[in-house]
Protein backbone atom coordinates (compact mmCIF):
# COMPACT_ATOMS: atom_id res chain seq x y z
CA UNK A 1 0.00 0.00 0.00
CA UNK A 2 2.95 2.28 0.91
CA UNK A 3 4.84 2.01 -2.24
CA UNK A 4 1.24 2.68 -4.36
CA UNK A 5 1.15 5.39 -2.35
CA UNK A 6 4.62 6.84 -2.65
CA UNK A 7 4.43 5.61 -6.76
CA UNK A 8 1.24 7.93 -7.21
CA UNK A 9 3.53 10.31 -5.12
CA UNK A 10 6.06 10.44 -7.53
CA UNK A 11 3.81 10.39 -10.31
CA UNK A 12 2.02 13.93 -8.94
CA UNK A 13 5.35 15.50 -8.92
CA UNK A 14 6.07 14.78 -12.01
CA UNK A 15 2.78 16.35 -13.19
CA UNK A 16 3.78 19.29 -11.32
CA UNK A 17 7.06 19.75 -13.20
CA UNK A 18 4.76 19.72 -15.87
CA UNK A 19 2.57 22.37 -14.92
CA UNK A 20 5.50 24.65 -14.04
CA UNK A 21 6.91 24.18 -17.44
CA UNK A 22 3.65 25.51 -18.84
CA UNK A 23 3.71 28.42 -16.07
CA UNK A 24 7.61 29.25 -17.77
CA UNK A 25 5.81 30.01 -21.02
CA UNK A 26 3.33 32.47 -19.38
CA UNK A 27 4.21 36.16 -20.76
CA UNK A 28 5.27 37.61 -17.76
CA UNK A 29 6.57 41.61 -16.48
CA UNK A 30 9.87 41.00 -15.94
CA UNK A 31 12.51 38.10 -15.85
CA UNK A 32 11.73 37.20 -12.50
CA UNK A 33 8.90 34.96 -12.43
CA UNK A 34 11.09 32.28 -14.91
CA UNK A 35 13.75 32.71 -11.99
CA UNK A 36 11.65 31.63 -9.44
CA UNK A 37 10.26 28.94 -11.88
CA UNK A 38 13.28 27.63 -12.54
CA UNK A 39 14.00 27.35 -8.98
CA UNK A 40 11.02 25.46 -8.10
CA UNK A 41 11.88 22.68 -11.09
CA UNK A 42 15.16 22.37 -9.33
CA UNK A 43 13.45 21.81 -6.62
CA UNK A 44 11.03 19.43 -7.88
CA UNK A 45 13.52 17.02 -9.74
CA UNK A 46 15.12 16.86 -6.84
CA UNK A 47 12.02 15.99 -4.57
CA UNK A 48 11.20 13.52 -7.62
CA UNK A 49 14.86 11.72 -7.32
CA UNK A 50 15.20 11.63 -3.50
CA UNK A 51 11.26 9.74 -3.30
CA UNK A 52 12.32 7.41 -6.11
CA UNK A 53 15.33 6.93 -4.13
CA UNK A 54 13.93 6.64 -0.88
CA UNK A 55 11.03 4.44 -1.59
CA UNK A 56 11.97 1.22 -0.42
CA UNK A 57 13.32 2.76 2.83
CA UNK A 58 10.99 2.34 6.08
CA UNK A 59 10.60 6.33 5.94
CA UNK A 60 7.96 5.78 3.64
CA UNK A 61 5.44 6.53 5.32
CA UNK A 62 6.97 10.22 6.44
CA UNK A 63 7.83 10.66 2.54
CA UNK A 64 4.15 10.37 1.91
CA UNK A 65 3.26 12.65 4.52
CA UNK A 66 5.40 15.18 3.69
CA UNK A 67 5.15 14.40 0.14
CA UNK A 68 1.39 15.67 -0.19
CA UNK A 69 2.12 18.78 1.92
CA UNK A 70 5.01 19.87 -0.05
CA UNK A 71 3.18 19.56 -3.52
CA UNK A 72 -0.11 21.63 -2.09
CA UNK A 73 2.51 24.60 -1.12
CA UNK A 74 4.15 24.36 -4.74
CA UNK A 75 1.03 24.90 -6.28
CA UNK A 76 -0.05 27.37 -3.66
CA UNK A 77 3.17 29.38 -5.25
CA UNK A 78 2.29 28.59 -9.00
CA UNK A 79 -0.59 30.22 -7.95
CA UNK A 80 0.98 33.42 -7.27
CA UNK A 81 3.25 33.29 -10.18
CA UNK A 82 0.43 32.88 -12.62
CA UNK A 83 -1.07 36.32 -10.98
CA UNK A 84 2.15 37.82 -11.79
CA UNK A 85 1.96 38.13 -14.85
CA UNK A 86 1.47 40.87 -17.40
CA UNK A 87 -2.60 40.41 -17.58
CA UNK A 88 -2.87 41.01 -13.21
CA UNK A 89 0.08 43.21 -12.10
CA UNK A 90 1.51 47.09 -12.97
CA UNK A 91 4.40 46.97 -14.01
CA UNK A 92 4.91 49.98 -11.42
CA UNK A 93 4.34 47.41 -8.63
CA UNK A 94 6.90 45.39 -10.13
CA UNK A 95 9.64 47.65 -10.44
CA UNK A 96 9.15 49.16 -7.20
CA UNK A 97 9.69 45.53 -5.27
CA UNK A 98 12.90 45.45 -7.21
CA UNK A 99 14.05 48.89 -6.74
CA UNK A 100 13.84 48.39 -2.93
CA UNK A 101 14.92 44.56 -3.15
CA UNK A 102 17.92 45.45 -4.69
CA UNK A 103 18.52 48.67 -2.37
CA UNK A 104 18.47 46.22 0.84
CA UNK A 105 20.78 43.87 -1.00
CA UNK A 106 20.47 40.73 0.20
CA UNK A 107 19.76 38.75 -3.63
CA UNK A 108 16.50 38.96 -3.56
CA UNK A 109 14.03 38.10 -6.16
CA UNK A 110 10.09 39.41 -5.41
CA UNK A 111 7.42 38.53 -7.07
CA UNK A 112 4.27 40.52 -7.03
CA UNK A 113 0.68 39.50 -6.95
CA UNK A 114 -2.55 41.32 -6.43
CA UNK A 115 -5.22 38.51 -4.79
CA UNK A 116 -6.21 38.74 -1.41
CA UNK A 117 -7.74 41.45 1.10
CA UNK A 118 -4.54 41.63 2.88
CA UNK A 119 -0.93 41.79 3.03
CA UNK A 120 1.74 38.90 3.14
CA UNK A 121 4.73 37.42 1.81
CA UNK A 122 5.68 33.81 1.38
CA UNK A 123 9.77 32.80 1.08
CA UNK A 124 10.90 29.95 -0.89
CA UNK A 125 13.33 28.92 1.91
CA UNK A 126 10.42 28.99 4.16
CA UNK A 127 9.56 25.79 1.77
CA UNK A 128 13.25 24.67 1.31
CA UNK A 129 13.61 24.21 5.06
CA UNK A 130 10.26 22.10 4.93
CA UNK A 131 11.79 19.71 2.60
CA UNK A 132 15.31 19.52 3.67
CA UNK A 133 15.19 15.98 5.19
CA UNK A 134 14.26 14.81 1.13
CA UNK A 135 16.69 16.88 -0.47
CA UNK A 136 20.35 15.73 -0.89
CA UNK A 137 22.69 18.22 0.93
CA UNK A 138 24.64 19.82 -2.39
CA UNK A 139 20.90 21.24 -3.65
CA UNK A 140 19.81 23.27 0.23
CA UNK A 141 20.42 26.09 -0.56
CA UNK A 142 19.58 29.04 -2.65
CA UNK A 143 21.58 30.97 -4.46
CA UNK A 144 18.93 33.73 -4.63
CA UNK A 145 15.82 34.23 -1.93
CA UNK A 146 12.54 34.11 -3.77
CA UNK A 147 9.75 36.12 -2.21
CA UNK A 148 5.96 35.84 -2.88
CA UNK A 149 4.46 39.65 -2.06
CA UNK A 150 0.63 38.81 -1.90
CA UNK A 151 -1.34 42.51 -1.83
CA UNK A 152 -5.10 43.53 -2.15
CA UNK A 153 -6.79 42.67 -4.72
CA UNK A 154 -8.60 46.32 -4.76
CA UNK A 155 -5.01 48.15 -4.51
CA UNK A 156 -3.92 46.82 -7.58
CA UNK A 157 -4.73 49.84 -9.96
CA UNK A 158 -3.38 52.83 -7.10
CA UNK A 159 0.25 52.62 -7.12
CA UNK A 160 0.21 55.28 -4.04
CA UNK A 161 -1.03 51.96 -2.05
CA UNK A 162 2.24 49.69 -3.58
CA UNK A 163 4.03 51.16 -0.68
CA UNK A 164 3.08 48.16 1.37
CA UNK A 165 5.44 46.17 -0.54
CA UNK A 166 8.46 47.66 1.45
CA UNK A 167 6.60 46.56 4.92
CA UNK A 168 6.97 43.02 3.77
CA UNK A 169 10.03 43.59 2.30
CA UNK A 170 11.09 44.90 5.64
CA UNK A 171 9.41 41.31 7.63
CA UNK A 172 11.47 39.50 5.68
CA UNK A 173 14.57 41.24 6.08
CA UNK A 174 13.93 40.96 9.88
CA UNK A 175 13.22 37.14 9.24
CA UNK A 176 16.18 36.10 7.28
CA UNK A 177 19.11 38.22 8.93
CA UNK A 178 20.56 35.47 11.33
CA UNK A 179 22.93 38.05 13.00
CA UNK A 180 19.93 40.00 14.48
CA UNK A 181 18.56 36.97 16.05
CA UNK A 182 19.22 37.60 19.74
CA UNK A 183 17.37 41.01 19.15
CA UNK A 184 14.56 39.27 17.25
CA UNK A 185 13.79 36.91 19.68
CA UNK A 186 13.18 40.27 22.52
CA UNK A 187 10.55 41.34 19.95
CA UNK A 188 7.91 39.06 22.64
CA UNK A 189 4.71 40.27 20.26
CA UNK A 190 3.73 40.26 16.61
CA UNK A 191 2.47 43.64 16.87
CA UNK A 192 5.95 44.97 18.05
CA UNK A 193 7.35 43.02 15.11
CA UNK A 194 4.36 45.11 12.72
CA UNK A 195 5.65 48.21 14.35
CA UNK A 196 9.27 47.85 13.33
CA UNK A 197 8.46 46.56 9.92
CA UNK A 198 6.27 49.99 10.02
CA UNK A 199 9.55 51.76 10.65
CA UNK A 200 11.94 49.89 8.28
CA UNK A 201 9.30 50.71 5.54
CA UNK A 202 9.14 54.33 6.34
CA UNK A 203 13.31 54.12 6.17
CA UNK A 204 12.35 52.65 2.91
CA UNK A 205 10.18 55.07 1.19
CA UNK A 206 9.47 58.12 3.34
CA UNK A 207 6.13 59.84 4.38
CA UNK A 208 4.24 58.11 1.64
CA UNK A 209 3.74 54.70 3.74
CA UNK A 210 2.20 56.64 6.48
CA UNK A 211 0.20 58.26 4.17
CA UNK A 212 -1.37 54.49 2.59
CA UNK A 213 -1.47 53.35 6.33
CA UNK A 214 -3.12 56.19 6.76
CA UNK A 215 -6.14 56.25 3.81
CA UNK A 216 -6.62 52.44 4.64
CA UNK A 217 -9.62 50.84 6.79
CA UNK A 218 -7.54 49.63 9.85
CA UNK A 219 -8.56 49.21 13.46
CA UNK A 220 -8.73 51.96 15.43
CA UNK A 221 -6.61 51.10 18.00
CA UNK A 222 -4.20 49.68 16.00
CA UNK A 223 -4.01 52.31 13.67
CA UNK A 224 -3.25 54.72 16.51
CA UNK A 225 -0.67 52.67 18.07
CA UNK A 226 1.45 52.07 14.80
CA UNK A 227 0.66 55.84 13.55
CA UNK A 228 2.41 57.36 16.76
CA UNK A 229 5.48 54.69 16.21
CA UNK A 230 5.62 56.21 12.16
CA UNK A 231 4.93 59.86 13.63
CA UNK A 232 8.03 59.43 15.99
CA UNK A 233 9.94 58.29 13.07
CA UNK A 234 9.38 60.92 10.91
CA UNK A 235 9.73 63.55 13.71
CA UNK A 236 13.08 62.46 14.60
CA UNK A 237 14.23 62.20 10.58
CA UNK A 238 12.92 66.24 10.40
CA UNK A 239 9.96 65.80 7.97
CA UNK A 240 8.03 67.96 10.50
CA UNK A 241 9.98 70.57 9.51
CA UNK A 242 8.87 70.50 6.01
CA UNK A 243 6.48 73.03 4.84
CA UNK A 244 5.61 70.46 1.99
CA UNK A 245 3.94 68.96 4.17
CA UNK A 246 1.90 71.23 6.40
CA UNK A 247 -0.91 69.45 7.23
CA UNK A 248 -0.99 66.45 6.30
CA UNK A 249 1.16 63.97 8.82
CA UNK A 250 -0.69 63.74 12.45
CA UNK A 251 0.04 66.22 15.41
CA UNK A 252 3.09 66.46 17.10
CA UNK A 253 0.95 65.06 20.23
CA UNK A 254 0.71 61.58 18.29
CA UNK A 255 4.14 61.53 17.38
CA UNK A 256 5.69 60.17 21.09
CA UNK A 257 7.95 57.25 20.86
CA UNK A 258 6.99 53.93 22.02
CA UNK A 259 9.63 52.74 24.99
CA UNK A 260 9.54 49.02 23.87
CA UNK A 261 10.52 49.86 20.40
CA UNK A 262 14.37 50.15 21.88
CA UNK A 263 14.42 46.81 20.97
CA UNK A 264 14.47 47.24 17.39
CA UNK A 265 16.72 50.16 17.39
CA UNK A 266 19.46 48.38 16.02
CA UNK A 267 17.60 46.55 13.05
CA UNK A 268 16.93 50.42 11.93
CA UNK A 269 20.62 50.94 12.23
CA UNK A 270 21.27 48.40 10.01
CA UNK A 271 19.02 49.58 7.33
CA UNK A 272 20.54 53.30 7.39
CA UNK A 273 23.66 51.93 6.23
CA UNK A 274 22.31 50.22 3.22
CA UNK A 275 21.15 51.79 0.06
CA UNK A 276 17.83 51.40 1.33
CA UNK A 277 17.76 54.49 2.94
CA UNK A 278 15.76 57.05 1.77
CA UNK A 279 17.01 60.14 3.54
CA UNK A 280 15.22 62.68 4.00
CA UNK A 281 17.71 65.24 1.92
CA UNK A 282 16.45 63.43 -0.94
CA UNK A 283 13.02 63.65 -0.13
CA UNK A 284 13.93 67.67 0.13
CA UNK A 285 16.13 67.79 -2.91
CA UNK A 286 13.72 65.82 -5.10
CA UNK A 287 10.05 65.75 -4.22
CA UNK A 288 9.04 69.73 -4.80
CA UNK A 289 10.48 69.25 -8.21
CA UNK A 290 8.34 66.53 -8.57
CA UNK A 291 4.83 68.06 -7.22
CA UNK A 292 5.89 70.80 -9.55
CA UNK A 293 5.80 68.18 -12.47
CA UNK A 294 2.59 66.42 -11.39
CA UNK A 295 0.30 70.00 -10.75
CA UNK A 296 1.22 70.41 -14.60
CA UNK A 297 0.22 67.24 -15.45
CA UNK A 298 3.35 65.80 -16.14
CA UNK A 299 4.89 62.66 -15.42
CA UNK A 300 7.55 63.29 -12.35
CA UNK A 301 10.05 61.02 -13.81
CA UNK A 302 13.32 63.25 -13.77
CA UNK A 303 14.58 65.85 -11.38
CA UNK A 304 16.86 68.98 -12.92
CA UNK A 305 20.35 69.49 -11.63
CA UNK A 306 22.31 72.73 -11.40
CA UNK A 307 24.79 71.94 -13.74
CA UNK A 308 24.13 68.51 -15.62
CA UNK A 309 21.02 68.78 -16.67
CA UNK A 310 18.05 65.75 -15.38
CA UNK A 311 18.12 62.66 -14.33
CA UNK A 312 16.07 60.01 -13.43
CA UNK A 313 13.43 60.43 -9.92
CA UNK A 314 13.73 58.03 -7.00
CA UNK A 315 10.92 56.00 -7.20
CA UNK A 316 10.15 56.77 -3.28
CA UNK A 317 10.05 60.08 -4.32
CA UNK A 318 7.68 59.65 -6.91
CA UNK A 319 5.37 58.05 -4.44
CA UNK A 320 5.82 60.83 -2.36
CA UNK A 321 4.93 63.51 -4.59
CA UNK A 322 2.01 61.58 -5.82
CA UNK A 323 1.00 61.22 -2.20
CA UNK A 324 1.43 65.25 -1.68
CA UNK A 325 -1.10 65.95 -4.66
CA UNK A 326 -4.03 63.72 -3.97
CA UNK A 327 -4.19 65.01 -0.23
CA UNK A 328 -3.50 68.27 -0.85
CA UNK A 329 -4.16 69.68 -4.68
CA UNK A 330 -6.72 67.28 -6.36
CA UNK A 331 -9.48 69.94 -6.69
CA UNK A 332 -6.88 71.55 -9.07
CA UNK A 333 -6.46 68.39 -10.95
CA UNK A 334 -9.95 67.93 -11.89
CA UNK A 335 -10.34 71.62 -12.12
CA UNK A 336 -7.49 71.08 -15.10
CA UNK A 337 -9.26 68.00 -16.75
CA UNK A 338 -12.73 69.61 -16.13
CA UNK A 339 -13.96 67.14 -13.58
CA UNK A 340 -17.21 68.03 -11.58
CA UNK A 341 -19.26 64.80 -11.80
CA UNK A 342 -18.28 61.92 -9.99
CA UNK A 343 -17.81 59.46 -13.02
CA UNK A 344 -15.53 62.31 -13.88
CA UNK A 345 -13.72 62.86 -10.64
CA UNK A 346 -13.28 58.66 -10.93
CA UNK A 347 -12.05 59.23 -14.64
CA UNK A 348 -9.52 62.05 -13.47
CA UNK A 349 -8.57 59.72 -10.66
CA UNK A 350 -7.39 57.10 -12.80
CA UNK A 351 -5.60 59.58 -15.47
CA UNK A 352 -3.48 60.36 -11.82
CA UNK A 353 -2.86 57.01 -11.14
CA UNK A 354 -1.49 56.29 -14.85
CA UNK A 355 0.58 59.47 -14.19
CA UNK A 356 1.93 58.11 -11.18
CA UNK A 357 2.71 54.78 -12.79
CA UNK A 358 4.24 56.06 -15.72
CA UNK A 359 6.76 58.04 -14.14
CA UNK A 360 7.76 55.22 -12.27
CA UNK A 361 8.51 53.48 -15.52
CA UNK A 362 10.32 56.26 -17.27
CA UNK A 363 12.40 56.63 -13.91
CA UNK A 364 13.35 53.01 -14.79
CA UNK A 365 14.14 53.36 -18.41
CA UNK A 366 16.02 56.68 -18.15
CA UNK A 367 18.38 54.73 -14.83
CA UNK A 368 19.00 51.78 -17.21
CA UNK A 369 20.39 54.05 -20.14
CA UNK A 370 21.87 55.58 -18.14
CA UNK A 371 23.93 52.71 -16.87
CA UNK A 372 24.13 51.37 -20.34
CA UNK A 373 26.38 54.65 -21.21
CA UNK A 374 28.72 54.03 -18.34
Amino acid sequence: MKRRELASLIEQFLELEAALKRVELGVFPRYTQRKAVESLISLVRNLTSSLEYLSSSDSAMFLIEKGYGVLQAIYGLIEKIERSNVHYTPLGAVYLAEYLAEKVGRRVIPIICFQSSTSSHTRLSDLLRLVAPLLPPGSQELKEEVIFITLPYFLKNDPLFHCLIAHELALHMMESMGSLEGILTKVASKQLLVLAADRLATLMIGPSYLFTLLNLNMPSSVEEERIRSIASLLLDEGYYEEKLLDGLLPPLAKAHPLADLDQICEVEGYLRKTNAYYSHETFEREVPQLVSRLLELLPPNEVNLHDTGTRPAEIPSIINAGWIVRLQSMPAIYEILKAQKPEEKYQARKKFNALIEKAIELSVIHKSLLEAEV
